[in-house]
């Protein structure tokens, strides 16, 4: 297994001397002072960063060609506007001999705003598309299978998944996955983190990103979007599940 890993100039200045966490607490309440959700932000990020993600990114089957450790800077809803935390960037490959375990349990959603219309059809409830979830939502989207899931790291199982494999026979697709929360009816309303870099995908590769802790409740999603070039994107649609 090759990993070629990439970190980012705001990420690597984040834990400049600091003794890495063991683990991230419990996410501030949504009204809680901007700076008390700083201090957990900067927790996350010095936890994220000190992560031996060679060892958590081991599933049947899989293999990882890229990841990415980058800054994601919220632009609201539960996380306050401008509160900076890290998400794992992932580019791979699944055989479709591999499929996680578990399915996910429904909890209520939370509100969130800035909606991106796009849906899509539940998959099998069994999907070699999930790849690093413990439970998951599959959906058949455009050219491909988004999942969006749990997955557990550091013993930690709150943290969030979005993937997309591209399941077309031959071509590719350039662009990137994002997680991110609904109100309900499966439309991605709060952008949570995008896969960093975008990456191309060619037939049964995936693109994925993975962020958290979580402890929240909500309906969240996984959707791709094909970078076009220009600031034009196109929407393949969206996978969506309760956690």
């Amino acid at each position: 297994m090759m990993f070629l890993i990439l970190l980012n100039s705001q990420t690597a200045s984040a834990s400049t001397n600091q003794v890495p966490p063991s683990t991230v607490p419990a996410m501030p309440a949504q009204n809680a002072p901007i700076g008390v959700w700083q201090k957990w932000a900067e927790i996350q990020r010095a936890l994220m960063q000190a992560t031996n993600w060679k060892q958590v990114l081991v599933a049947p089957g899989c293999t990882v060609s890229k990841l990415n450790l980058n800054m994601v800077v919220s632009k609201g809803g539960y996380i306050p506007a401008g509160i900076g935390t890290d998400a794992v960037s992932v580019t791979g490959k699944c055989s479709t001999q591999f499929t996680p375990s578990t399915s996910p349990s429904p909890v209520s959603a939370t509100s969130n705003t800035d909606a991106k219309p796009s849906s899509g059809t539940l998959a099998s409830s069994s999907s070699p598309y999930c790849p690093y979830m413990d439970s998951y939502s599959p959906a058949n989207v455009t050219s491909g299978v988004a999942c969006v899931g749990t997955t557990t790291v550091n013993g930690n199982p709150n943290y969030m998944a979005a993937a997309y494999t591209f399941t077309a026979s031959s071509g590719s697709s350039y662009g990137h996955a994002d997680l991110g929360t609904t109100s309900g009816s499966c439309i991605a309303e709060n952008l949570i983190a995008s896969e960093t870099p975008e990456q191309t995908l060619t037939p049964y590769s995936f693109g994925e990103v993975i962020w958290g802790p979580r402890s929240f409740a909500a309906e969240w999603t996984s959707t791709w979007w094909q970078d076009n070039g220009g600031g034009n994107y196109t929407d393949f649609g969206t996978a969506c599940g309760s956690y």
